[in-house]
């Protein structure tokens, strides 16, 4: 589980159909009504049962555009100060995950990923 605080208050997820089209899915943030979330890599406070929890993805590796092989849900809430976004990554072989390459005196981990990008066009406006 990954849990993320970050500046913000609106967000969108585009997502490739195919290599020639695109299309572009809304998430929706609700603002909270409560105490912000405790920014610590759990979801298990209460305040995340009021997210809308967004699941409606597309696969990019290996088949871009199908869908996807693992669940995967993304949850948005925003107060005045922080957008927070909590994400919960299932894995039905979690072992395939554990191992580590080391390369020039780095250690890569083989696990899952997420981007966030924010594009604040209504602060330009």
């Amino acid at each position: 589980m990954l849990l993320v605080g970050l500046v913000g208050a609106r967000t969108s997820v585009a997502t490739s159909q195919t290599s020639h089209t695109a299309s572009t899915k809304e998430a929706e943030a609700r603002r909270l009504t409560a105490q912000a979330p405790t920014v610590d890599g759990s979801l298990d406070e209460e305040v995340w049962k009021t997210a809308a929890w967004f699941s409606d993805f597309v696969q990019k590796e290996p088949v871009e555009g199908s869908d996807p092989q693992e669940r995967t849900e993304v949850g948005f809430l925003y107060d005045a100060d922080a957008l927070y976004v909590g994400a919960r990554m299932w894995r039905s072989q979690p072992e395939r995950f554990a191992n580590r390459i080391e390369v020039a005196g780095i250690y890569w981990h083989f696990v899952d990923v997420v981007w966030i990008f924010l594009f604040p066009v209504l602060y330009l406006l």
